[in-house]
């Protein structure tokens, strides 16, 4: 769990929480920071005190960005292959016997 910050803190762990909460990540926890962090807590159930401390980390860590759509065909498997009809293409290809192998 990353260390406790709150206004006047600085350095990497306080970048790693802006990034989070999507405001300007300088490193620095200055007033911006400190309302975005008293916006996400209160939005998310917590003490909105702006002191990110464990129960705020938690949260923030536990919570799934975006989920990645999933495929619409099996993994590992080529997309699904769509023919190009053309004006008397499948009497051709039923006459030489492929139009059944597909």
């Amino acid at each position: 769990m990353p260390a406790t910050i709150r206004k006047g803190s600085s350095g990497p762990t306080v970048v790693q929480w802006q990034q989070i909460i999507g405001v300007a990540a300088d490193g620095k926890f200055g007033p911006a920071t400190e309302a975005a962090t008293k916006s996400y807590q209160a939005s998310n159930g917590l003490t909105a005190d702006g002191i990110v401390g464990p129960m705020t980390w938690a949260k923030a860590l536990s919570t799934p960005a975006v989920a990645a759509p999933k495929p619409s065909f099996a993994p590992n498997t080529p997309p699904p292959v769509t023919l190009l009809l053309v004006p008397g293409l499948v009497s051709k290809l039923l006459d030489v016997g492929l139009l059944g192998l597909l």
